[in-house]
């Protein structure tokens, strides 16, 4: 409606397991987002480097959410309140 730009980019997002025993927790969580018909998949630490070089060597793994996307919010508002200017 406003034909402002608001940043959409889907670069997924990854939810880091700090240590051994927070893999469990990361497992479910998966679990319950494949119920809900959301992707989710668990990310080994060898897998997690590949997608990370950066991140410590010492994280065992993570979830991922490849189908997570962000908007820049400030461009959103912009965007909604120029389409209500005109709505």
């Amino acid at each position: 409606l406003s034909g402002i730009d608001i940043g959409y980019v889907r670069h997924g997002l990854l939810e880091l397991a700090m240590g051994e025993g927070d893999l469990p927790e990361l497992a479910l969580r998966r679990d319950w987002q494949r119920a809900a018909g959301l992707g989710a998949e668990l990310v080994s630490a060898v897998d997690l480097r590949k997608l990370e070089p950066q991140l410590s060597t010492e994280l065992p793994g993570a979830l991922l959410f490849s189908e997570e996307a962000h908007v820049s919010a400030r461009a959103l508002a912009r965007a909604l309140s120029q389409a209500a200017a005109v709505a």
